[in-house]
């Protein structure tokens, strides 16, 4: 017996295992309505075992026929068009009530094209955690209990030999189930170009990327890395693309989003030794910013063609993986940075870098960044096939060592367009140069040219701001200001700024609260701390 020929025998009982014992309702159905594979956990959901759904149906156990009827011509379109997920209230076989979360995917394999249906419990959140941490440990004990069984099934090489090409097409049906859950195309439009790819090590892989549609004008990035490989990282990227799909359209902030998944992750994980590394972005389009938390993760790499520079995007701390540590044990920050046009962002897991050829030699950051610069100008995708290229061919035949995975994003223009960009540009200089001159009035017409053309120039409104204070008119510099906070919270000058117009007013209280606010924010930010002494003292002496 060949050892591959048991290596495929153990992934096939761990696959079976995974998706029977999983905490969500897997349903397979055919083209031509019949369901082919249900998993056990549709039981504890329905109260009807899987053996029940084989061959006839689920909707039509659990609902009234007419309602099963159109519930299942909903479903089968898929196999024409896209179909939304959508939320659904069925009877259990005691005659409960529950609501159910239902997700159709089309994917197309050697055997055919199918609809996966993902089915969820959202009646009782807590239960469905308890179930996911139930469901894992009972997957770690029994790859403990297989380890102990693959002695006995070396022995078998004969039965195991029978069962290869049925093992051989699973694992192809399990791999293209996991590709189902990774974006086969990414938003684009007259000002962002998006592409990503993530190429797996084996039949399955523990990379993940995704790109979530917020609103009209902010678009969520992701990049995530499981530890590993195989039956155990596809499950978590499974459960990745639940908890982040659902809290990046809770939390506009992404250090949030992470903190919750790490809440979430850490109740699984504890004590198993897996985690999750992860970077999340929030795009605003309207003010070509982005704002990044990460957690174990590299750090985003952004390329200015006007300065030539490639520079890290995020906070450079960075944040714990997650699913190590409790949430009362870790903290995730958020930064934004200020991005511009024609500017190149490249996410990527460790298996870009840390590609090993055959002499044991890594890619390498420096192979990497050179790539960037030297490619900037490619479009996204022609971007991520060159250096996927490059990987492959630093490999020079041998087996990759691990999963490799892009998320690449490229600036067009900037929304107010690439004439104005430019004319934008000219005009900052102009207006920073009369300020440094303490040419104040003539520096504010500069400025208002800027907001002429582009209104939502917080900086613009800030420089204005900082010349009517050094003119000491300080309701006009007040009012610019707020307009600051306004447009980016997350500009601690404006705040800084703010407080010192109002001091200067004596309207010390609101002085106070803007610089606490800012506290919060950023610590001890150019010695606020010295700031709000005099604040408090102001407002003792006057009550």
């Amino acid at each position: 017996m060949r050892e591959t020929d048991v290596v495929d025998e153990e992934r096939k009982q761990d696959f079976t295992q995974i998706f029977h014992r999983a905490n969500v309702g897997f349903l397979l159905y055919n083209a031509q309505g019949a369901v082919i594979y249900a998993n056990q956990f549709l039981e504890s959901l329905s109260g009807f075992a899987p053996s029940d759904l084989i061959g006839s149906g689920f909707f039509e156990l659990v609902l009234k026929p007419e309602a099963a009827q159109a519930q299942l011509q909903k479903v089968l379109g898929v196999f024409k068009e896209p179909v939304p997920e959508f939320d659904l209230t069925i009877k259990r076989r005691s005659g409960e009530n529950i609501d159910i979360n239902v997700t159709v995917t089309l994917f197309e394999s050697e055997i055919g094209s199918h609809a996966l249906l993902v089915l969820q419990n959202i009646s009782n959140r807590k239960a469905f955690e308890r179930v996911i941490e139930s469901s894992f440990d009972k997957f770690i004990q029994t790859t403990i209990e297989l380890d102990a069984a693959l002695k006995k099934i070396k022995e078998q090489s004969k039965k195991l030999a029978e069962y290869k090409s049925k093992i051989q097409n699973e694992l192809t049906i399990a791999g293209s189930v996991q590709q189902a859950i990774i974006p086969q195309s990414f938003p684009s439009n007259e000002w962002v170009e998006i592409w990503g790819v993530s190429n797996p090590c084996s039949e399955l892989g523990g990379d993940y990327i995704d790109v979530f549609q917020l609103d009209r004008n902010r678009l969520g990035l992701l990049i995530a890395d499981v530890s590993g490989h195989g039956v155990h990282a596809a499950l978590i990227t499974a459960m990745a693309k639940v908890y982040f799909g659902s809290y990046a359209r809770l939390y506009n902030d992404p250090a949030h989003v992470l903190a919750r998944v790490n809440a979430d992750l850490e109740k699984i994980f504890r004590g198993t030794g897996f985690y999750m590394s992860a970077v999340y972005s929030v795009l605003d389009l309207d003010r070509l910013t982005i704002r990044t938390a990460t957690a174990g993760h590299e750090n985003p790499l952004c390329y200015d063609p006007l300065t030539h520079q490639l520079t890290p995007i995020g906070n450079l701390e960075g944040g714990a993986i997650l699913g190590s540590l409790e949430p009362g044990e870790v903290r995730f920050v958020s930064e934004t940075n200020q991005l511009t046009e024609g500017c190149t962002l490249v996410y990527f897991t460790d298996g870009i870098p840390e590609a090993r050829g055959p002499e044991n030699e890594f890619f390498g950051d420096e192979r990497l960044h050179n790539y960037i610069k030297q490619n900037h100008y490619l479009a996204s995708r022609e971007f991520v096939q060159g250096l996927l290229a490059a990987t492959d061919a630093f490999y020079r035949g041998a087996e990759p060592n691990d999963d490799r995975t892009l998320l690449v994003l490229q600036v067009l223009k900037s929304p107010a367009g690439a004439s104005s960009r430019n004319e934008i540009r000219e005009l900052f200089n102009a207006g920073q140069g009369l300020l440094d001159r303490q040419r104040y009035s003539d520096a504010i017409q500069v400025f208002e040219k800027i907001l002429a053309i582009d209104p939502q120039s917080f900086r613009a409104h800030y420089f204005i701001g900082r010349a009517y204070l050094h003119l000491k008119d300080f309701p006009r510099s007040e009012a610019h200001l707020r307009t600051v906070t306004e447009l980016n919270p997350e500009y601690y000058q404006g705040f800084y700024q703010l407080g010192i117009v109002l001091y200067n007013q004596t309207k010390f209280e609101d002085a106070r609260e803007v610089w606490r606010l800012l506290k919060d924010k950023a610590g001890d930010y150019k010695k606020l701390n010295f700031y709000l002494t005099l604040a408090e003292d102001r407002l003792s002496r006057t009550n």
